[in-house]
């Protein structure tokens, strides 16, 4: 039993570009570009990726990366559907963009949509930056049908 990327729908969408997110106001990444889709799940400029084909378990992973600042902390969450799960708070490491990553598994039915949520309490704008596919949303099928 193997793993085939040609039966298997899965997206990764990614930020090309920095998104400037207001400072205590909810946010959710919106994408420039994608490194693959193989079912139509993502459009660019949206939040969204959509489960199109299949119900069944899908492997989430997302991670954002905070422009260097260390006033404030930094908030990401994966959202499904509207509802916020996975949660992750940090506060900035010093000189360095604050990368935050996370992962989880969930089953989807079809339509179902996944989105990157953000927030942060710098006091001003603050970056998410898109150099290098630092930040990025990725879903992939893994099984059910």
């Amino acid at each position: 039993m193997g793993f085939e990327k040609k039966s298997r729908p899965m997206a990764s969408a990614y930020r090309a570009d920095s998104q400037t997110i207001t400072t205590a106001q909810v946010t959710y990444v919106s994408w420039t570009d994608q490194l693959y889709d193989t079912d139509a799940m993502f459009t660019p400029t949206d939040t969204k990726i959509y489960a199109k084909r299949f119900t069944g378990y899908y492997l989430i992973n997302g991670q954002v990366a905070w422009s260097s600042n260390t006033t404030g902390i930094r908030i990401v969450w994966i959202d499904v559907n509207g509802t916020q799960l996975a949660t992750m708070d940090q506060t900035p490491v010093n000189g360095s963009n604050t990368r935050m990553n996370l992962s989880m598994m969930r089953y989807l039915n079809i339509d179902d949509y996944v989105r990157l949520g953000v927030y942060h309490t710098r006091g001003a704008n603050l970056d998410v930056t898109g150099v290098d596919g630092q930040t990025y949303l990725t879903v992939a099928h893994l099984s059910g049908r």
